[in-house]
């Protein structure tokens, strides 16, 4: 435990800024630019995500897992061809995708700003965890913080100088996320082209990274799907809306997880390797207690301050639509969440990436099926409310494949513990009058905090807030 918090402690930087940009980033959107061209804006980050997920996903945790064991030059050229190849793959599926998406008027300049997005994020993306696979803490904070707070600086004045609309968003982000490559790929060795590529780690790849390149696609999918579907029957300018309170909902949840968790997988993966699966399964009981703790308060924190919350940060237009979804938003984070970073993990520890696809399948089909009846029974407020329900019984389904099929306890009463600890600030939240400054919601953040930290010492007699880790190891 001690190594987890060391670990947290050195990725900490990126934790935090990461997820402040981007919801400056969904909030300045939601200020400077139009419904329409929000919209538009995050269908083409959607895209991409479902193309790297797709393309690279599978050999992004294919390296996190065994390039410890590969000889380095090997693994660097294998590398370097396996980035060139998915690169022109995703290209030229986006070249299929996009006239789907967004019809077939589409101008020159709009296509070659969202392929250069899409090729420069997705490099960013794979580097950032090549470096957490090499312990780099630098060359990852650089390229999921520094950089991208840099590109939202860029946007900004895209915007305001140059056109209030997505494609000049989508240049400038590129812009800043060249320059991040550029600087991580220096730190990270030579990329010169050497010898072809080992067709032992090809072939080890492919058989690890296409199960786990599937349940990514899928589950990247059933993410973004609610996206689509709301572009699809109700037009961009409701997916611009859509797209601001599902993606702050997300935001909320991610940051809080991401606090603890980009150093806490590759720990299990170690204690897996020092110790056996029992040493693994302690060190992902540990990590989910830990998830829970940030997670639990953050999300019911923020469902507890939404309306105070909405009329500071958000236009006017939105503060009604967002004081009813914003809340369900939020749970839907914490649910999907929670399971891809605690009970999913089970199951790549053990090298089972079919069973992850499994549950992503499971997820994917709740999702299609419970939006759509939701958008045809409540408009925007039933698909939220299908999103919850599919992320809900996907994450029951990951707890009960992973105790069933590798014995992982899963530390529930621990956890639904810290849950009643949070609700219960919840409750206390609600229950004072809303506030229209910044100053005011700050003391009820500080309040809440008092009352999470109360409720945890109650929920935990005999444990101190600093013991409270060690009771899933018992």
């Amino acid at each position: 435990m001690r190594m987890l918090l060391q670990q947290t402690w050195r990725y900490l930087p990126a934790q935090i800024i990461a997820p402040a940009v981007q919801l400056a980033a969904l909030l300045l959107w939601a200020h400077l630019l139009p419904l329409a061209e929000i919209g538009r804006l995050t269908l083409v980050v959607a895209t991409q995500e479902v193309l790297f997920a797709g393309v690279l996903a599978g050999w992004s945790h294919f390296m996190l897992r065994y390039r410890a064991r590969e000889h380095p030059a090997s693994f660097r050229q294998t590398e370097i061809r396996v980035l060139a190849a998915a690169i022109a793959v995703q290209l030229c599926l986006l070249a299929v995708l996009l006239p789907l998406v967004f019809g077939p008027a589409l101008s020159v300049a709009f296509c070659l700003s969202a392929a250069v997005f899409v090729t420069c994020r997705s490099l960013s993306v794979y580097l950032a965890e090549a470096a957490r696979a090499r312990d780099d803490s630098v060359s990852y904070t650089c390229l999921q913080a520094l950089f991208p707070a840099l590109g939202l600086a860029l946007a900004i004045v895209a915007i305001t100088q140059i056109a209030a609309t997505a494609q000049a968003v989508l240049c400038a982000l590129a812009l800043a996320q060249a320059a991040g490559i550029v600087i991580a790929a220096a730190r990270s060795g030579p990329w010169r082209v050497g010898p072809a590529a080992d067709t032992a780690i090809l072939k080890a790849a492919v058989a690890f990274a296409l199960p786990i390149s599937l349940a990514a696609l899928v589950a990247a999918a059933a993410l973004n799907a609610p996206r689509y579907l709301v572009d699809h029957h109700l037009g961009l300018a409701a997916a611009g809306l859509f797209g601001v309170i599902y993606g702050l909902g997300l935001r909320a949840s991610s940051a809080a997880v991401m606090l603890v968790t980009a150093a806490a997988y590759p720990l299990a993966v170690r204690a897996m390797e020092a110790g056996g699966p029992a040493a693994g399964h302690r060190q992902l009981a540990s990590n989910s207690v830990l998830v829970a703790l940030v997670l639990c308060p953050a999300g019911f924190g923020l469902i507890g301050i939404t309306p105070s919350f909405v009329q500071i940060v958000l236009p006017i237009p939105l503060h009604a639509p967002a004081e009813t979804l914003l809340p369900l938003a939020v749970v839907y984070g914490m649910l999907r969440y929670l399971r891809s970073h605690t009970t999913d993990q089970v199951f790549l520890l053990h090298g089972r990436p079919g069973a992850v696809t499994a549950i992503a399948l499971l997820e994917l089909a709740l999702v299609l099926g419970l939006t759509f009846a939701g958008l045809q029974l409540a408009g925007l407020t039933g698909v939220f409310l299908g999103a919850v329900t599919a992320a809900g019984l996907a994450c029951l389904a990951s707890m009960i494949a992973a105790h069933s099929r590798f014995g992982f306890a899963f530390p529930v009463w621990t956890v639904l513990r810290i849950a009643a600890a949070a609700c219960t600030m919840m409750l206390v939240l609600q229950l004072l009058p809303v506030t229209a400054t910044v100053v005011g919601l700050a003391l009820r953040v500080a309040a809440g905090g008092a009352v999470y930290a109360l409720c945890l010492l109650i929920c935990f007699p005999r444990l101190s807030a600093t013991l409270l880790l060690r009771e899933v190891r018992a």
